[in-house]
């Protein structure tokens, strides 16, 4: 063997070598890169949405997500049974309140299970005849599916015995004794007070409602808030826009009628509430006591300005309504001090007068708080209406009453951003414009990585249909016959 001979042929065979793995290699690295390309910024989209909005798969729903916010309310490092218990007693505390808050008690309450989770409040029922570690042992050795029983099942014995016992809300069981007193006392002293107001809410009936004395708005408000139902209240507020106007009439002057400031918003809600109430106007049942409930909130100012600037509607629209009341306005007095007798026809012609405006959407927005008000309760509904700035806002809030009923006032209680607890009932959270760049980035590179993968097959497929070589292939024998000196 010529070794020397030998050497120009290694020494090319060495080249080519060199020259043909990295080519080689340059296919599988590069769909490499794309594809770790295309999960590394798909990660880094995904985990800035996390982070931004706390969503993710497991908060798909919406009961996950109601079940994050609550967590949410228990600060890092507490316990979710002693955030409640507080937050229960500062709702009884007589001494930061003037009366007890019976509406935001009742609420908290019954928030415990969302708050501590089920799980947690079972194993302290179980915990209480045994150790921990026992019980621990013995539901490891239980399939899943019999823990999951058992603990219902604790839970639901503990619950069913404070049932029996008279505790409402039953979870009030795992509070302390003192707590469950203070909730017995007030609602034995304020009970009827509550009930009063559900009642007057429902049908006023000539009455008027002091809400300022109604327990949880006792110190909340800090002057007189006076609700007139129905004839009443719309007389009041259709003078007192009448009384610095050309057209005001003596009875503008009547001592009796109580004249609040000029308000467009609540005037337009006491007509729609004395049409819905002589059904002059077709909506959902119950839609007066929802435009009622809307009528509180603005005479209480916990109404959102953008909303009340909404139901104000324009200057030509509220003169149409005082048009269509003039005829009653002349005998005002007389109708004040018996309103039922006039009821139908003053609805009527507040039905009329509303007839230029938005009437399906405040119809629409009526019907909307009545079902809230059916959800969650009269008192909590008026107090959830601050967070309300849109007719949308109103169906997203509905949206979580409807899962979580009256636990809802409990977590707008608690949670630090009301804006954020609506938008759980949109679903997904919205996206940012630098989540959505590193996303399509991740989509364009995991497109190139799938094209580069189908190439190799889709050309070898089409060297065996048309004998053909590709230009690449062609390329590649080329330099090996050049550096092999082999004729191709």
């Amino acid at each position: 063997m010529d070794i020397a001979a030998d050497r120009p042929i290694l020494a090319r065979r060495l080249v080519w070598w060199l020259v043909s793995v990295p080519v080689r290699a340059l296919r599988p690295a590069l769909f490499l890169a794309l594809a770790a390309g295309a999960v590394w910024y798909g990660w880094r989209g995904a985990v800035s949405y996390e982070a931004r909005t706390g969503w993710s798969p497991q908060t798909a729903t919406l009961e996950r997500r109601i079940e994050r916010a609550f967590l949410e309310t228990v600060p890092e490092g507490a316990a979710p049974g002693d955030v409640w218990l507080a937050a229960l007693r500062g709702s009884l505390d007589p001494a930061r309140l003037p009366q007890p808050d019976l509406d935001l008690a009742r609420s908290l309450a019954g928030a415990l299970d969302p708050m501590a989770g089920r799980e947690r409040l079972a194993l302290a029922v179980l915990s209480e005849a045994r150790t921990p570690a026992a019980i621990e042992a013995e539901l490891r050795a239980r399939p899943d599916w019999q823990r999951r029983r058992r603990l219902d099942r604790a839970l639901e014995a503990r619950l069913e015995e404070a049932r029996q016992a008279g505790l409402d809300p039953p979870e009030l069981v795992f509070a302390d004794p003192l707590v469950r007193e203070r909730f017995a006392a007030a609602d034995r002293l304020y009970g009827r007070t509550l009930a009063g107001m559900e009642a007057w809410f429902a049908d006023p009936a000539g009455r008027t409602l002091r809400l300022d004395r109604v327990p949880g708005w006792a110190g909340r408000l800090d002057r007189p808030v006076e609700l007139r139902g129905g004839v009443q209240g719309l007389i009041a507020e259709a003078y007192a826009a009448l009384r610095d106007t050309p057209r005001a009439t003596g009875a503008c002057e009547t001592g009796f009628i109580v004249k609040p400031a000029p308000d467009p918003a609540a005037l337009n809600l006491a007509a729609l509430a004395a049409a819905l109430e002589a059904d002059a106007l077709e909506a959902g049942g119950g839609a007066a006591a929802g435009a009622r409930l809307l009528l509180a909130a603005r005479k209480a100012d916990i109404m959102h300005p953008e909303l009340a600037g909404r139901l104000a509607g324009d200057a030509g629209g509220q003169a149409r309504l005082l048009g269509s009341l003039a005829p009653f306005l002349e005998e005002a007095g007389e109708i004040y001090s018996q309103p039922v007798r006039s009821a139908a026809e003053l609805g009527a012609a507040a039905g009329q007068g509303l007839a230029g405006a938005d009437v399906d959407g405040l119809t629409a927005l009526a019907a909307g708080t009545a079902e809230l008000r059916r959800r969650v309760g009269t008192g909590a509904a008026l107090r959830l209406l601050a967070a309300v700035r849109t007719p949308e806002d109103l169906a997203r809030l509905n949206a979580l009453a409807g899962v979580i009923g009256p636990q809802t006032l409990a977590l707008f209680h608690l949670h630090a951003d009301p804006e954020a607890l609506l938008d759980l009932a949109d679903g997904a959270p919205r996206v940012r414009l630098e989540e959505i760049g590193a996303w399509r980035l991740s989509a364009g590179l995991a497109a190139l990585a799938l094209l580069l993968a189908l190439s190799a097959p889709l050309g070898a497929h089409l060297e065996a249909a048309t004998g053909r070589r590709s230009g690449l292939r062609a390329f590649a024998n080329r330099t090996e016959s050049l550096i092999l000196r082999k004729k191709i």
